[in-house]
C-alpha cells in the first residue's frame, strides 16, 4: 500500500510568511514537509526536549499540555520538521533601514533614519511613520520583505509554494 502521505505538498506562500511574521523569542514555527502543517512550539520547551531533559513534571512553567510536549518530540526527532527563519534570521531592524533609504524625499528619509536611532527605535520608527503618514507604505514593504524570505525560504528547502 502507498504512503497516503505527499511527500512536497503545495504550500500558501502567505500562511508561510504569516507563520514567520508571528515568531516571538518564546515560540518557533516549524513547517512539515510531508504534510504541510506549520506548528508554533515553545522553544523553551523545546530545548529541554533536544536536551534529553524529563520536564513531563514541569509542563505548566512552559505553559504547556501532553499534545504540546508529543509535538515537541516529534520536532526535535523527525527530520521532516523545518525550522522557519526566526525573527533574529528576518532582523526587522534592516528592514526598518531600508525602508527609510527608500524613501525618495530627502528630508522625510532623514527623519526616519533619525527615529530608528538609540533605545526604543521600532516605537519611534512607528510613531514617526505614523506621523508623517508612511505608516501603510511601510506595513506593505515589511509584508513585501517578508514574504520574499518566506520565497527564499521555501526555493532554499525545496518547498513547492503558491
Amino acid at each position: 500500500m502507498e504512503n497516503d502521505i505527499p511527500t512536497n505538498p503545495k504550500t500558501s506562500l502567505t500562511e508561510i510568511a504569516g507563520a514567520i511574521e508571528l515568531q516571538t523569542g518564546e515560540f518557533s514555527a516549524y513547517y512539515n514537509r510531508e504534510t504541510g502543517a506549520i506548528e508554533n512550539i515553545n522553544t523553551e520547551l523545546l530545548a529541554k526536549i533536544e536536551e534529553d531533559e524529563d520536564i513531563e513534571d514541569s509542563l505548566d512553567h512552559y505553559n504547556a499540555d501532553e499534545q504540546d510536549l508529543e509535538l515537541a518530540r516529534e520536532i526535535a526527532n523527525n527530520e521532516k520538521w523545518l525550522p522557519l527563519p526566526s525573527q533574529y534570521d528576518i532582523n526587522e531592524y534592516s528592514i526598518m533601514e531600508r525602508f527609510c533609504r527608500s524613501r525618495s524625499d530627502p528630508d522625510l528619509r532623514d527623519t526616519l533614519l533619525s527615529a530608528i536611532h538609540g533605545k526604543g527605535a521600532f516605537r519611534r520608527f512607528k510613531d514617526t511613520a505614523e506621523r508623517t503618514g508612511v505608516l501603510e507604505q511601510w506595513y506593505k514593504y515589511k509584508d513585501d520583505e517578508i514574504r520574499e524570505i518566506a520565497r527564499q525560504w521555501c526555493e532554499e528547502n525545496g518547498v513547492e509554494c503558491e
